[in-house]
């Protein structure tokens, strides 16, 4: 055990996820738009995907991860070791979620440019 191991902290578990919907597809190239957030899943729904998927980094530290949820196609996006993003195949999916809670229209320019968990036009 290293003298410096009390630096390394795993990242912090936060209390929402941020929500997308598929938003353009251009040449064959899916990009997707931040929406809003929701409170993130249970630790029991995280590790049964874990264990369905065994979910691998592709991508850095994360990966993408196809599931159904509620009888809709979403993707999820696992990073460090948790669900960190969903991304709805349609704007009306991710807003019908009755947990859903949206970006203030203010802030939502900003945080188009700001979020990278999804493939984003132009950004």
């Amino acid at each position: 055990m290293g003298l410096f191991n009390f630096f390394k902290r795993s990242p912090k578990r936060l209390e929402n996820i941020t929500v997308y919907y598929l938003s353009e597809i251009v040449d064959g190239m899916a990009y997707s738009s931040p929406l809003g957030y929701m409170p993130r899943f249970s630790d029991d729904y995280e590790t049964s995907i874990k264990q369905k998927h065994q979910p691998k980094p592709e991508f850095g530290n994360c990966t993408y991860i196809n599931e159904i949820l509620d009888g809709k196609t979403v993707i999820l996006f696992w990073q460090n070791d948790r669900i960190e993003a969903i991304s709805f195949l349609a704007e009306k999916e991710a807003r019908a979620l009755s947990e859903l809670k949206l970006f203030p229209a203010k802030d939502l320019a900003i945080l188009d440019k700001a979020l990278k968990h999804f493939p984003r036009k132009n950004f």
